[in-house]
């Protein structure tokens, strides 16, 4: 659908490309130049957030051979069986070291001529960054020493790195660096000319809904192939040398402990899926001892298949389903102690504290027929969240953290004496945020506030933030608490303004009387957002953030509440399509639907367009269709008003620089008529509605 209005525009475009001397087409010398243009930097910043790495991608210009090598495609992932890497990633090719309090930028020197950094990873002290660099044959770890006068990169090992399934970095502690390496016996990839043997596809009778994915294996060479490249052998390296951890195996995840002495690692194994990805081929999750990498406690074995559930116990309701241990983490506060939720319905919390799909959320509750869902009570779950410390023992020494109201959700740890959790109630729609104490299952808990969940309003609900969260000794991410344990920050990018555009906010929650203050609101001339805080004082806080606007890239800045006027800029970051603001004006526009609806949109023009003296334009026409719930929540999900833009090479918004008047982002929402219905009982309706709408309004608008 999103190629609606922008199909006629295109096709009109197209026969006015010209050709050069290469052999290619290409588009006018505006777009060429925009879209060319180097992206914006990622900036990552040390663990006290003193320095930063300013990491530049300058180079646009993929040869031609390199974007057509062939590429893997097995397991529901792209991969270079070459270098032991996933194809279609972006990479830097400049690193600067930036110098917070001061603003000084220092090169990073001693990388290669057309370097391919990736995973820029910080040690726990903030002393060295650490990155792979690509080649066609391999990939490497490299280090920089920060705090040397001129910042040298220097190769680590010789050894070829595996970075199938992201990072494979994880610092020990400043020189020792746990990796992932290739096998010494990998050096050429399995070839296949003629079929190893007949594939065959067991159907077992069973019914089971899954979704269709990409690039699924499709025989015996396929998992040969998979099973070279994703197998990795775990090392450590220290200036003594690198020394191997474990045996190779396909290693998909792994989360060290806070004292960083075990970890939580994923493997995948035989049998493979043809019809899922990796991420649902059998594994096992254990804890590994990271010194020698020996398995110290099963937590999951996926090769093994459960045992069927005997119908005749299914129908017993008297009997309790076994609970499930779900969702094992590492506690962010203590060295090394494990903690999962176990529910008597099957469910429990995800990796990231997420709720995990119950099997007694049923669909056949729900009257597809009638578009409705029945009325139901409210189900009462078991959710318990337990622990239990190194070495593991959890036949003795598992012990109960907390045993929530209603359906867990994400948890916030603090320390012994305080952590938050967030539940969720479908039936009374409401989300609120709890504190207990950690060390004390008895002690009461507290319900820090309450937010409804209620779609049907008009939005008149206190919009509440996020704990924040700092980084403490281990280097984990904790709640922040004051000395005394009396407040807790709140921070989100939601909240609306008078006109109803979002904003950034900080509040300040006391927790003996839950009073919330506003410390601090974003700008309604620019969009601000806050990356960390500096100085907790009530009195003066400080924290560093990102400003920016159309025109106006997102540079970083330090803002003092107490003294608006010392805020100061941190980066100065060079505009790469400066001629875009000078060729091209945004105007943020707002129109009604004939149902009432208001609309929302941005509106490109020319630079100079006039419509007395210029005349209508020709109009190009670029947006989606989204379902909501009610009218109200189609007016929350209007576009950003205040953004940077650089347009990319799929972007509706470089056609203005070519004479062309663009509405992009413009309202296409399908709303339901009340709550008892579904949006899309009126798609098309709504559809045609909202395209009206928008030709009426340009039409209004151009002349």
């Amino acid at each position: 659908m999103k190629r609606l209005f922008a199909l006629a525009a295109a096709l009109l475009l197209i026969g006015s490309v010209p050709a050069v001397a290469d052999g290619f087409r290409h588009p006018a010398a505006e777009i060429e130049r925009l879209t060319m243009a180097s992206p914006l930097p990622s900036t990552n910043f040390s663990p006290d957030h003193s320095k930063a790495v300013m990491a530049y991608r300058t180079n646009r210009h993929v040869p031609i051979a390199e974007l057509s090598a062939s590429e893997a495609r097995i397991g529901g992932i792209r991969l270079d069986p070459r270098n032991f890497s996933e194809t279609r990633e972006n990479w830097f090719d400049r690193l600067e070291l930036l110098d917070v309090a001061s603003g000084a930028v220092r090169p990073v020197k001693g990388l290669p001529a057309d370097p391919r950094a990736k995973f820029l990873t910080w040690s726990p002290s903030g002393r060295h960054v650490a990155f792979t660099l690509s080649f066609p044959d391999r990939v490497e770890l490299w280090r920089v020493d920060v705090t040397a006068a001129e910042p040298q990169a220097v190769r680590l090992t010789s050894d070829r790195v595996n970075t199938i399934f992201g990072n494979p970095i994880h610092f020990l502690d400043d020189d020792h660096i746990l990796f992932k390496r290739v096998p010494d016996n990998h050096r050429q990839a399995p070839v296949q000319t003629v079929a190893w043997s007949s594939v065959v596809q067991e159907v077992m009778g069973e019914k089971k809904s899954i979704r269709t994915y990409q690039d699924m294996m499709a025989g015996p060479a396929d998992e040969a192939l998979y099973d070279y490249a994703c197998t990795s052998q775990l090392a450590v390296w220290s200036p003594e040398g690198v020394r191997n951890i474990g045996e190779p195996a396909i290693y998909r995840s792994l989360e060290l402990s806070p004292d960083h002495m075990y970890a939580i690692v994923t493997t995948e194994h035989h049998p493979y899926s043809y019809v899922e990805s990796h991420n649902s081929f059998p594994s096992k999750q254990f804890i590994m001892q990271v010194s020698d990498g020996t398995c110290v406690r099963m937590l999951r074995d996926g090769t093994v298949k459960e045992p069927k559930p005997d119908p005749a116990a299914a129908k017993d309701k008297k009997e309790p389903r076994k609970p499930r241990p779900a969702g094992f983490a590492w506690r962010p506060d203590l060295p090394a102690t494990l903690y999962w939720s176990e529910s008597e319905n099957g469910g429990g919390m995800g990796p990231a504290g997420f709720p995990i799909p119950r099997p007694d959320d049923n669909p056949a509750d729900r009257d597809t027929a009638g578009g409705k869902e029945k009325e139901q009570p409210e189900k009462t779950f078991t959710d318990k969240v337990f622990q239990c410390e190194a070495p593991f023992d959890f036949e003795h020494d598992k012990k109960l953290v907390v045993n929530p109201e209603y359906r867990m959700g994400r948890i916030t740890w603090g320390d012994s004496k305080i952590a938050l959790y967030e539940e969720t109630s479908s039936k009374q729609k409401f989300r609120r945020m709890v504190a207990f104490v950690p060390c004390d299952t008895n002690a009461a808990k507290q319900i820090l506030f309450s937010q409804s969940t209620e779609v049907d309003t008009l939005g008149n609900f206190p919009v509440y933030g996020r704990p924040y969260t700092v980084r403490n000794a281990f280097g984990r991410n904790v709640l922040w608490t004051d000395a005394k344990h009396s407040c807790i920050y709140l921070t989100g990018t939601d909240r609306r303004n008078a006109e109803g555009f979002r904003q950034s906010f900080l509040d300040r929650l006391t927790l003996k009387d839950g009073k919330m203050v506003q410390v601090w609101k974003s700008s309604d001339d620019c969009k601000e957002t806050l990356s960390f805080i500096t100085d907790f004082n009530p009195k003066q806080v400080k924290f560093i953030g990102q400003r920016q606007a159309f025109g106006v890239v997102p540079d970083y800045w330090a803002f003092d509440l107490r003294n608006r006027k010392k805020d100061r800029q941190i980066t100065h970051i060079d505009n790469p399509v400066p001629q875009f603001a000078e060729e091209v004006t945004d105007q943020y526009v707002t129109y009604t639907r004939k149902d009432g609806l208001k609309c929302f949109a941005h509106l490109y023009l020319p630079a100079g367009y006039d419509k007395d003296r210029d005349g209508r334009l020709p109009v190009f026409m670029w947006t989606y269709p989204y379902e909501f719930k009610c009218p109200a929540e189609s007016e929350k999900a209007r576009p950003e008003k205040h953004k940077f833009t650089k347009p990319g090479y799929g972007s509706a918004m470089i056609w203005a620089t070519q004479g062309y008047a663009v509405l992009d982002e413009f309202t296409m929402a399908i709303v339901a008529a009340d709550k008892d219905s579904l949006p899309n009982d009126c798609f098309l309706e709504q559809l045609v509605m909202s395209a009206e709408a928008a030709v009426d309004f340009v039409c209004d608008s151009l002349g």
